[in-house]
């Protein structure tokens, strides 16, 4: 009896978080967060990046998904596409994953409270004889939170493309 109570509480407060929050619930831990949409990994590491040379970001857009912000809310989703091309020789080519990294804006330019910036981490296999360009478009969603009451803007960087949105944080 008391276990169905638990499991009873346990299930109306992601029922409560769900609608406070306007979010799925889902977590996916691939993800680093829940209900996200990912074509390609995300990581917060750096690590081995031998075959990065090759890379040309093309395009870079950003937009917002869903941001319901206010008192209760302080979360995002953002979906980015990245297109480029991958210039390679005596390798099969492909993106790994995503590398992000999220910082607080302390430069000169403060028209922007956070950047974001996201690289595309390439992966090759030896292959003998393969040379050319290998086009891709990558898809994915990521969490943003808002650090302050109003007007919340964010640089979003990949490559030598840039883009900034705003979010409005409201009491």
């Amino acid at each position: 009896m008391i276990i169905i109570v638990i499991v009873g509480l346990a299930a109306i407060l992601k029922l409560i978080e769900y609608i406070i929050l306007g979010i799925s619930t889902n977590h996916d831990k691939k993800a680093h967060g829940k209900g996200l949409v990912l074509d390609v990994p995300i990581t917060y590491q750096t690590t081995w990046w031998a075959y990065q040379d090759g890379l040309m970001i093309n395009d870079l857009a950003v937009e917002v998904v869903q941001s319901e912000l206010n008192l209760m809310n302080s979360e995002s989703v953002v979906s980015y596409t990245i297109q480029g091309e991958i210039y390679f020789e005596n390798n099969e080519v492909s993106i790994q994953q995503i590398h992000i990294s999220e910082r607080v804006n302390r430069g000169e330019d403060q028209s922007y409270d956070r950047i974001f910036e996201l690289t595309p981490v390439v992966q090759c296999k030896p292959k003998s004889g393969v040379a050319g360009k290998f086009a891709f478009e990558i898809k994915n969603q990521h969490r943003v939170h808002s650090t302050r009451w109003g007007a919340n803007r964010v640089l979003f960087v990949c490559g030598d493309m840039q883009q900034v949105i705003e979010l409005q944080q409201l009491k």
